[in-house]
C-alpha cells in the first residue's frame, strides 16, 4: 500500500489548500524558499523523446538565493539534471 502524499498548508471542510502562500525548498540545497528570497527561482526543463522531440512532461526545479550569490546554480543545476537523466553524464 502506498500512503497518500499531501501538500501541506490550511485546508478548509472540502480538503482544499486555502493558503495564499505555500513556502518552496530548493531543489540542490534543501533550504526553505522564504517569501524574502527575491533572488529564487525556479527553472522548468522539458522532458525530450528519444527523437529529440517534446514530450508533453516538464521537470522543475526551485534553486534559492544562497545558492545564486555563491555562483554555484549552474552546478546545482547540471547536478540536478545528471540526478534526474535528463542530461548524459558521457558526451
Amino acid at each position: 500500500m502506498v500512503p497518500d502524499i499531501k501538500k501541506a498548508g490550511m485546508r478548509n471542510k472540502e480538503d482544499k489548500i486555502v493558503d495564499s502562500y505555500i513556502p518552496r525548498r530548493c531543489a540542490w540545497t534543501n533550504r526553505l524558499i522564504t517569501a524574502k528570497d527575491h533572488s529564487s527561482v525556479r527553472i522548468s526543463i522539458a522532458k525530450l523523446t528519444h527523437e529529440g522531440t517534446f514530450s508533453n512532461q516538464v521537470v522543475r526545479f526551485d534553486i534559492c538565493g544562497f545558492v545564486r550569490h555563491m555562483a554555484r546554480s549552474d552546478m546545482a543545476l547540471n547536478n540536478l539534471c545528471y540526478t534526474h537523466k535528463l542530461l548524459p553524464r558521457e558526451m
